[in-house]
């Protein structure tokens, strides 16, 4: 599940460009939102980043009750708020879909193979393995952290540096494990975007050599929309972390496993490099 809190705000199809394409979606591509499962049937898959969000927005929705019931109602409002980020998330993944598609019909699936299934998500049942409540002060730390990430992410997205940039996103992601383990509170959602973002980074570099460099402008375009999600999500988080205390798994049970760290560990093993930790 990939949500974009700040995007609504912060993005358009113009705005956004990096001067690789600054055209607006054809109104034939709108109507992929209502019926884009005749993509589904023809290989190779296509509209991937949209059809990730409509299986969140089902999860989140089929999970809503069983979250309430636990909680007495408790957690209804943050169930909507996730399902709202999502649903207005919908609109820029369809475009970056849309863009993504010549590539896709060559075998290149760039935005659309960079999501993992939603079926790799644990029930809703399953305990969480934390049940701490971060401290105000670990929680500006964390968007400080953050906020720092997002701005070296941005350079290295820029130059198409997706190597460096998923480096930096590895020492964000220990970061914030060691916080999860320090406070024995869950970042679910900050690290499941974390990792979605370190993912697309390791991809990217694939497709870079696959197509000479033919689908950087993408691929820094959909990194720095994917890095919008860090925004406002560190509140999610603190939203989501009264009830884990509760034994209530909801976020952290909602989202599937990214296989970024073991990716990036393996690379890393292959082609040893110096490290440079985040302030």
């Amino acid at each position: 599940m990939q949500i974009v809190p700040g995007l609504n705000a912060a993005w358009s199809p113009r705005r956004m460009s990096d001067g690789s394409a600054s055209g607006r979606l054809p109104s034939s591509g709108v109507r992929m939102l209502s019926a884009p499962q005749a993509a589904e049937t023809n290989p190779p898959r296509t509209f991937g980043f949209t059809r990730h969000l409509e299986a969140a927005i089902n999860q989140n929705e089929s999970r809503k009750a069983v979250y309430a019931q636990l909680s007495h109602g408790a957690t209804k409002s943050l169930s909507d708020q996730l399902i709202l980020y999502e649903r207005l998330s919908l609109l820029p993944a369809l475009y970056l879909d849309w863009r993504a598609k010549s590539f896709n019909e060559r075998g290149i699936p760039v935005v659309t193979g960079d999501f993992e299934s939603m079926s790799k998500a644990k029930t809703a049942l399953t305990p969480p393995k934390y049940r701490g409540q971060a401290s105000q002060a670990d929680c500006d730390r964390l968007k400080t952290w953050l906020k720092n990430y997002r701005a070296d992410l941005d350079k290295a997205v820029s130059k198409s540096d997706f190597k460096q940039a998923a480096t930096l996103t590895y020492q964000i992601l220990r970061q914030v494990e060691g916080l999860e383990e320090q406070t024995k509170s869950h970042f679910a959602m900050t690290r499941h975007i974390i990792e979605s973002i370190g993912e697309a980074a390791m991809n990217a570099m694939q497709y870079q050599k696959q197509t000479n460099g033919g689908t950087d402008g993408l691929c820094r375009q959909f990194l720095k929309v994917q890095s919008l999600g860090l925004m406002d999500i560190v509140p999610v988080d603190q939203k989501a972390q009264r009830f884990q205390a509760q034994g209530i798994g909801i976020v952290v049970n909602d989202v599937p496993e990214i296989p970024f760290q073991r990716r990036w560990e393996r690379m890393a093993s292959q082609n040893p490099s110096p490290k440079r930790r985040l302030a």
